[in-house]
């Protein structure tokens, strides 16, 4: 049977949100530090799945069997899980086996600087806050050396970073620090507040936290584009780790989702990092004998869809979340195809069918 265009577009669409795309948000909690230090070893790493809300802790991270201080977590789809690092000389990228906790090695020692936040800029490098400079970093995604450094302003004036996270939000970049919610230029380094948390947390039992309830102290903060684009989920470092499940542009307070995620010890340094299968990464287009493709989002130029193992076959389809079709064109065995879009921020779907539907999402910043 031969679906219409219109039945294999909501088709599409539905297995898109399917809870089987799957999702997983990895976190990472050290533990409390001895003043002036915030953080000391040993680092967990944990995941967590925000369609189900499993979560589980994979291991204590290592790196040559040392136990390691760490932040700063992010996920590329050209090194997966990747973080940094803390030691006397300052922050050095690693990346982490996501099966068993253990780090390699990828960048130099970047002297002076103590990364505690970081996410993949959905280009080839990272965007990463550093609380000694209280600066903006950009870093090579390849190899983990430093691009560039921007100063963090806020209100005009220079803004002191204690901890938090950025990623990208709704097609914005967003850092959340403890209570405030901040929307960032990431050119210019300007800050601009949008959101102050007041809700006390009221689940924590730990030592004198019934007596002295608090807000949520957030630490880290990652995206969830296959369960609601305008939604993302922060990690809790005040009294018990809890989850919290945030809306990006309401100023309403957060909602708990996970009770203490990583029991055992008081928290340092805590960080979230979002894996989405399907995210710019090679999906199959077409039978199982077809080749794949790869999605690009090009700023000022549109998208670029690119045949990874032969020519591109059949219909493309470009759809947005509410499943309404942008775009079709017969691909007639190019090699690449660049399309010319004006498309706003958000999350969209391309595919090839309708006998394939097998999508790749992009997010347009």
């Amino acid at each position: 049977m031969t679906l219409p265009m219109r039945s294999w577009c909501f088709l599409l669409l539905a297995l898109v949100l399917s809870p089987a795309s799957a999702q997983t948000i990895w976190g990472t909690k050290a533990r409390a530090g001895q003043p002036p230090d915030l953080s000391q070893p040993p680092t967990l790493l944990f995941h967590y799945d925000p369609w189900t809300e499993a979560h589980a802790i994979v291991d204590t991270v290592r790196l040559n069997g040392i136990e390691i201080d760490m932040d700063g977590l992010a996920y590329t789809p050209a090194q997966g899980l990747v973080g940094f690092e803390h030691g006397t000389g300052g922050s050095r990228m690693i990346v982490l086996d996501t099966g068993t906790a253990v780090a390699q090695p990828l960048g130099p020692w970047l002297a002076g600087l103590e990364v505690c936040g970081a996410c993949w800029d959905h280009g080839n490098d990272l965007l990463a806050l550093d609380r000694n400079t209280d600066a903006l970093l950009r870093i090579r995604g390849s190899d983990g050396t430093l691009m560039s450094s921007v100063p963090l302003t806020l209100n005009g004036a220079p803004f002191s970073l204690t901890s938090g996270d950025l990623d990208l939000l709704a097609g914005q970049f967003y850092i959340h620090e403890y209570y405030k919610r901040y929307l960032l230029d990431t050119a210019s380094g300007m800050m601009t507040t949008v959101f102050l948390e007041t809700q006390v947390d009221t689940t924590d039992v730990l030592g004198n936290c019934q007596s002295n309830q608090y807000p949520p102290g957030i630490g880290g903060i990652a995206a969830t584009p296959l369960v609601d684009i305008h939604t993302y989920i922060a990690v809790d470092g005040n009294c018990e780790d809890d989850l919290y499940r945030y809306e990006v542009v309401s100023p309403v307070s957060g909602v708990e989702v996970v009770n203490d995620v990583s029991p055992g010890f008081n928290s340092g340094n805590m960080d979230l990092a979002t894996e989405v299968a399907g995210l710019s990464t090679a999906i199959p287009s077409g039978g199982p004998h077809r080749g794949s493709f790869r999605v690009y989002w090009i700023e000022d130029a549109g998208l670029l869809v690119e045949g990874l193992e032969g020519p591109l076959e059949g219909e493309l389809v470009i759809l947005d979340m509410e499943g309404r079709q942008l775009y079709r064109k017969r691909a007639n065995g190019a090699s690449r195809m660049t399309i010319a879009l004006g498309l706003r921020a958000g999350l969209y779907v391309v595919a090839f069918g309708p006998s394939a539907p097998q999508p790749v999402r992009f997010v347009v910043p």
